[in-house]
């Protein structure tokens, strides 16, 4: 990923630490995160309790730093927050989900998200926070390439402005 550009020394360091890292575009960021740990069906062993990896710390530190200085950010993930589309089961910790609203959700640091994008459940949804704060954008669910659970397979390209608003 370094040799193509897409990561600096520092966030090579972090992606190696816990899997989430920061590109940025211009005015605006893609924050990577590791969901997979959040899940209810995961068990990490390597942790710092209510914080594995430090990743929500680590992304309040990134939003306040996007509020600060005016930039808009993405971020991405596997396993997105909420309720799994097919059973209707939740997918992440309840712990771990009350910290990632209490973030994205704030409205300082929610308010410079301008999309949230996952994967994980197989479907094309479009999904809002509970509570949005003004500015915060919309969670994008994509599609699987795979024909698993009987849906059509698909990708999406996504076309943004240079600010890091999806167009």
């Amino acid at each position: 990923l370094e040799n193509a550009r897409c990561m600096t020394k520092e966030s090579r360091k972090e992606y190696d630490y816990g899997s989430y890292f920061e590109v940025r575009m211009g005015n605006y960021s893609i924050l990577n995160i590791a969901t997979v740990m959040y899940s209810v069906f995961h068990k990490p062993l390597n942790t710092s309790g209510s914080d594995p990896f430090h990743q929500f710390l680590w992304l309040r530190q990134k939003l306040t730093e996007a509020a600060r200085d005016k930039r808009k950010v993405w971020i991405a993930g596997h396993i997105p927050p909420g309720i799994e589309t097919f059973g209707y089961t939740e997918l992440w910790e309840p712990s771990y989900l009350q910290e990632y609203l209490n973030i994205v959700q704030d409205e300082v640091m929610g308010s410079v998200i301008a999309a949230q994008f996952f994967g994980h459940v197989h479907k094309d949804e479009i999904r809002i926070l509970p509570n949005p704060p003004p500015g915060a954008g919309p969670i994008f669910l994509s599609l699987s390439l795979s024909p698993v659970y009987y849906n059509n397979p698909a990708f999406k390209t996504v076309t943004w402005h240079e600010n890091g608003e999806v167009v």
